[in-house]
């Protein structure tokens, strides 16, 4: 049997299977009757003998009638099973909503926390951000002291890291961390410039860092911490911005956009950074010398890769 034949969203008497089968049953015994009848030689006699000729005579209608129960009977069962299991299906649909829409609201607090903390360490900016009403748009303002996950965009970067939580799938996406992955090895191919003792080589690299950083965090709604004093950088009469006059900045940005993310990340416990997010994560670049653009002629080339195998805690 067909399931559109039993359709849970029509009523048993509307189902067309319902009319075909009773309607065919229905004219056998009509049929049958009247073949009986017409055939016959019958007259009243109204007593036992009567209507025990009667039963005989119309067995065959009376069969078809008797049979017609079990069958309706069958059908009707197999209309209520899929009315049944429509019932079920549309419970676990809304029970899946209901854990979905659950499972954004606790990630959206997770992630207003982790910002509330991110305030308490920065009594200054809490006062600007109440006094402006809790104006998000004000929070990538240059007085924040940390990098963060914009708390506004929560829903839309739940959505990043969780893509099928509305299917009621709540593992996180594959691809998201992928890219995190994949973001830290094109910042660790960007350091190698670092490498190079013509500090024209470094023009490159900067601006190969910057450029990745900025768009890898507003693709996933990281607001970047910005460096008061930005300073100016002249390599081959080129300008570059450098964030606080040191081009290390632009190396610890590495690690706050991946401090930031790894907060957000750990509302799953299963979450386990890679050992190439560690390395990174954990390195201590303030070990590195300072590449301050006001003492631009005393820097020093460095390997950074060959830095972050040293100290590797992985």
């Amino acid at each position: 049997m067909k399931k559109s034949l039993f359709d849970p969203h029509t009523s048993l008497l509307e189902l067309e299977i319902i009319r075909v089968t009773g309607g065919i049953l229905l004219l056998v015994i009509i049929f049958s009757i009247g073949a009986i009848v017409f055939n016959g030689d019958f007259f009243w006699k109204l007593d036992y003998t009567g209507f025990n000729f009667a039963i005989e005579a119309f067995r065959v209608p009376i069969g078809v009638a008797a049979l017609s129960i079990p069958i309706m009977a069958i059908l009707a069962a197999n209309h209520r099973s899929e009315q049944s299991r429509e019932q079920m299906r549309l419970t676990s649909l809304q029970n899946i909503f209901a854990n979905h829409y659950k499972h954004v609201e606790e990630f959206e607090k997770y992630c207003i926390r982790h910002f509330d903390r991110m305030l308490d360490d920065d009594k200054s900016t809490r006062e600007f951000y109440e006094k402006s009403g809790g104006v998000m748009k004000f929070m990538a303002s240059e007085s924040f002291i940390h990098t963060h996950v914009d708390p506004q965009h929560s829903r839309l970067l739940h959505k990043l890291i969780y893509p099928y939580s509305a299917a009621g799938d709540f593992g996180m996406s594959r691809d998201f961390i992928k890219s995190l992955d994949s973001f830290v090895s094109e910042m660790i191919e960007g350091f190698q410039g670092f490498g190079s003792e013509n500090k024209a080589d470094w023009y490159f690299p900067i601006e190969k860092l910057n450029q990745i950083v900025i768009e890898y965090s507003e693709k996933n709604y990281v607001n970047l911490h910005r460096v008061s004093g930005t300073k100016n950088l002249n390599i081959n009469d080129i300008e570059i911005a450098i964030p606080g006059g040191d081009v290390m900045n632009f190396v610890r940005r590495v690690q706050d956009v991946i401090y930031a993310l790894e907060q957000v990340l750990s509302f799953d416990i299963s979450y386990i950074p890679s050992s190439l997010v560690k390395k990174v994560g954990r390195a201590n670049f303030n070990e590195l010398p300072s590449w301050d653009v006001d003492s631009a002629s005393d820097w020093k080339s460095v390997n950074v890769s060959t830095f972050l195998a040293a100290t590797s805690h992985v």
